[in-house]
């Protein structure tokens, strides 16, 4: 539908955010990255082994970037 064409364009179009749309950018990814937040909390959780090697860093750690790496 109509929805889904407007979304191609806005991945497929000309217009790339710059400089200028950077504040507007980062409050829209605030606020996505909050509700995802929010939804993550309403499920269950698990306690992880930070010591266990088969789990990606990020799980261990709890963070993105470390000395070791960075996603």
């Amino acid at each position: 539908g109509i929805d889904s064409e407007n979304v191609v364009d806005s991945i497929t179009g000309e217009y790339r955010p710059g400089d200028n749309d950077f504040n507007r950018v980062v409050y829209n990814n605030r606020l996505i990255f909050n509700s995802l937040k929010d939804w993550l909390e309403q499920h269950p959780t698990m306690e992880l082994d930070e010591n266990d090697p088969s789990l990606p860093l990020p799980l261990r750690t709890g963070a993105l970037c470390n000395p070791e790496s960075c996603y």
